[in-house]
This record gives C-alpha cells, sequence and structure tokens, in this order.
C-alpha cells in the first residue's frame, strides 16, 4: 500500500509523521513524503492514501485525508481507519472479498 504525506511543516516533520504512522498502523506500507515525491521516480503507480495538512484540489479524485499538525486523536483513529480501509481494497485482496 503507498501513502504520500505532505505537510505545511515541511520534510522533517513528513519525515517524523512517517515514522509514527509506520508504528501505529500494523500493514506494510511504502510511504512517501514530499522530499520523495520531488525526486524524479519512475514509479508512477497512484498512492492509496494521501495524508495531508494543507488545501488540496477540491474535485480531486485522489483518495485524501485531511488532518491537523499535529495530529489529534480523532485524526490518529481516521488514520488509521483510512488506511486498514485502503489496505483491504486493494486489487490483491478485493477479490477474496
Amino acid at each position: 500500500m503507498r501513502l504520500l504525506i505532505l505537510s505545511s511543516e515541511g520534510p522533517v516533520y513528513e519525515d517524523t509523521l512517517s515514522e509514527k504512522i509506520l508504528g501505529y498502523v500494523p500493514f506494510q506500507l511504502e510511504i512517501s513524503t514530499s522530499a520523495i515525491e520531488h525526486k524524479k521516480s519512475k514509479d508512477r503507480r497512484p498512492y492509496s492514501l494521501i495524508l495531508t495538512d494543507m488545501p488540496m484540489v477540491a474535485h480531486s479524485n485522489d483518495n485524501i485525508l485531511y488532518v491537523h499538525s499535529p495530529p489529534t486523536f480523532h485524526d490518529w483513529s481516521r488514520i488509521y481507519e483510512r488506511c486498514v480501509s485502503a489496505y483491504w481494497n486493494q486489487p490483491d485482496y478485493a477479490s477474496f472479498g
């Protein structure tokens, strides 16, 4: 599952948040941050979830979760729930339904 973290606080904060998420969510995550995203990557697979505290495009089809900076207790619950949902809705697992 691919997760992108974009924060107005910058790449150091994004890295810290990614470490906390890896410890909180019990799934195999491939987490990218703005610093990683800006590098030219050959991997153009879509992200399962975009986590941000910044305004994004209102009519985007992406799976975007808006959180506070720093995330509140309610935000952490939403992060967990959305990761669970995205994990089980991956093409590999959707067929087990």
